[in-house]
């Protein structure tokens, strides 16, 4: 018996339907390990073991992990546990999916961020909140960090919502699933400079970037001077983070 934890933030998805559109949404690709974060009790990880990829199955419930051990012995599927905070990732190309605890969704995002080069795609659930804001565009009151940072190296697309009825036991609020496809086309940029001027104008998201900035660069060009960072697009970022000396 697995009992949800509150300090982990788990809510256990409990409809089959909709843990196998969340699998039917990885690319078909015989050459993709798929990495699953924290599977729980196994709802999705039913359905991962019947591809054809090698699975990873990381938790650090032990008593999910002792669950999974007991419930599925396909060949092809590892558990492990492990955190993803802190997990090394093999060199292998990755997909990554899972249905993320609420407190902790940040901080997987800047660990996909740390590993772009190894993850080509990803299926996650979260917050409904949360993935708008990441999936928001250019304009929106809502646009922020992770929509600039993650949106430089994948296309982000929220694909459908999901109810609090759908977990055990249910969330106060709406859940969404996403999915990141590595673009095809990622700009080249020093990521140490463009992370600093992101991150930097959007702590000071009220003010004019002339000001946000001042202490990055010296003179900002007129037209991004009176521009506030929710204007700007990714490519815009960009530009502006090789005015760096």
């Amino acid at each position: 018996m697995v009992k949800p934890k509150k300090h982990l933030g788990q809510h256990f998805l409990v409809q089959p339907h909709t843990a196998q559109r969340i699998v039917n949404l990885l690319p078909k690709s015989d050459t993709h390990l798929i990495i699953e974060v924290g599977p729980g009790k196994g709802i999705l990880t039913q359905y991962l073991q019947e591809l054809p990829n090698p699975v990873f199955a990381l938790d650090i419930d032990s008593e999910s992990i002792e669950y999974l051990k007991s419930h599925f012995t396909s060949s092809n599927l590892t558990i492990l546990e492990q955190d993803i905070l802190t997990y090394n990732f093999p060199d292998n190309p990755i997909f990554l999916i899972g249905n993320l605890p609420y407190n902790i969704s940040s901080p997987i995002f800047f660990r996909i961020i740390e590993n772009h080069e190894k993850i080509d795609f990803a299926a996650v659930m979260i917050q409904k909140e949360v993935a708008e804001r990441i999936t928001a565009k250019p304009g929106s009151k809502i646009y922020g960090i992770l929509s600039v940072l993650l949106g430089l190296y994948y296309d982000l697309k929220l694909e459908f919502q999901v109810k609090p009825g759908a977990f055990f036991p249910p969330p106060k609020v709406d859940s969404a699933v996403i999915t990141l496809k590595k673009k095809q086309n990622i700009p080249n940029f020093q990521q140490e400079k463009l992370f600093k001027i992101v991150k930097t104008a959007f702590q000071q998201r009220r003010k004019m970037l002339g000001n946000s900035l001042k202490s990055i660069i010296s003179e900002l060009p007129q037209n991004y001077k009176t521009s506030r960072p929710e204007q700007l697009s990714i490519e815009e970022f960009v530009k502006i983070s090789e005015l760096i000396p």
